[in-house]
């Protein structure tokens, strides 16, 4: 016969207090972390409002189109609108780190997006405010400028 000790299992969110500050600290650190690390390695960083969506097709592996009107370039060449091809790229975590490469668009919807070598590697909705444990936008984009002056 072999005994077990029992295991506890949170639900996100439901840490004691204390437990729970200390993760939300440790994890906007590690999306910090993230966000110079993507600044490094991207070619193009730019906030856009997207104007034109073809989605993928998750079948075949055949890209979508996502069309962008330029509102601010971060880093890389800059321009008035620009067409790229994307796949969904999607993690569903309690983490926000874990979630950082997530790669998603809606129609008419403002976006900041990594690009390297062409291919989108990061988008995250502009309209996001930040929490404990998240990143907002406007954090994002004084990482994003900071890091970008450096590369």
């Amino acid at each position: 016969m072999i005994t077990l000790a029992p295991i506890t299992a949170y639900a996100c969110g439901t840490l004691a207090p204390a437990q729970q500050r200390e993760l939300d600290r440790a994890e906007l650190d590690a999306l910090r972390k993230s966000v110079v690390r993507k600044v490094m390695t991207s070619d193009l960083i730019f906030v856009g409002t997207v104007s034109a969506l073809q989605r993928p097709n998750l079948k075949t592996d055949q890209p979508g189109q996502v069309t962008f009107v330029v509102s601010e370039t971060l880093k890389g060449s800059s321009c008035a609108t620009i067409e790229l091809p994307w796949m969904v790229e999607f993690v569903i975590s309690c983490r926000p780190a874990d979630m950082f490469g997530n790669v998603g668009f809606a129609d008419k919807l403002s976006y900041i997006v990594y690009v390297t070598g062409g291919r989108i590697t990061r988008s995250a909705d502009t309209r996001r405010s930040g929490n404990s444990s998240s990143l907002s936008f406007a954090e994002e984009r004084k990482i994003v400028l900071a890091a970008s002056s450096k590369s």
